[in-house]
């Protein structure tokens, strides 16, 4: 592209001017919400319901169609590079990456659908990112931390990192040190 801008005479005032255009319309469908069919659970939330005795349980459907932001698709797809970019290049725009979609689920519920190692790899990019290791979840009017969602899923090394990154978290409250990364 930039030698057919260089080639026609465009200066670089051109190609940054280039560049803002497609900033800002994608800008603009960054936040749309498509509408997709996935394989297995995609809303967390949904996948876990409390037993007579109240115990959490997992159980996660074959399939599921949603309507998903450009941020959650990239979770659910392990995109660090594209999660990044999200996060960084449109933080104005963008919902906090601590939002909950229409079913209750946060980016990190979705990025926990992962498979390890991914799955605390994508968690630990939105933790930097600012999103909150102490959140809770309300799963039937019940609060429930991350790391007994991970739990709950047979994720027993995904529970102790979350564990790890709230006192990582307190720890760093404590000292009023800035987080480590």
């Amino acid at each position: 592209m930039t030698d057919l801008l260089a080639s026609s005479g465009s200066s670089a005032k051109a190609v940054v001017g280039i560049t803002k255009d497609f900033l800002r319309c994608y800008k603009n469908h960054a936040l749309t919400k498509w509408s997709i069919t996935v394989p297995g659970p995609v809303y967390p939330s949904k996948s876990f319901s409390i037993s007579l005795n109240g115990e959490l349980l997992y159980s996660p459907p074959c399939s599921t169609k949603l309507d998903i932001s450009p941020l959650a698709c990239a979770v659910i797809e392990g995109e660090s590079a594209m999660i990044s970019e999200l996060l960084v290049g449109f933080k104005q725009s963008m919902p906090s990456n601590q939002f909950q979609d229409e079913f209750g689920a946060t980016p990190i519920m979705y990025a926990m659908q992962l498979p390890a190692p991914h799955d605390w790899k994508i968690i630990n990019l939105l933790i930097e990112e600012g999103a909150d290791p102490c959140y809770r979840i309300y799963i039937d009017g019940v609060s429930w931390p991350y790391s007994d969602i991970a739990k709950a899923m047979g994720k027993p090394d995904l529970a102790k990192l979350l564990e790890e990154a709230i006192l990582e978290m307190s720890e760093d409250e404590e000292t009023d040190v800035p987080s480590r990364s």
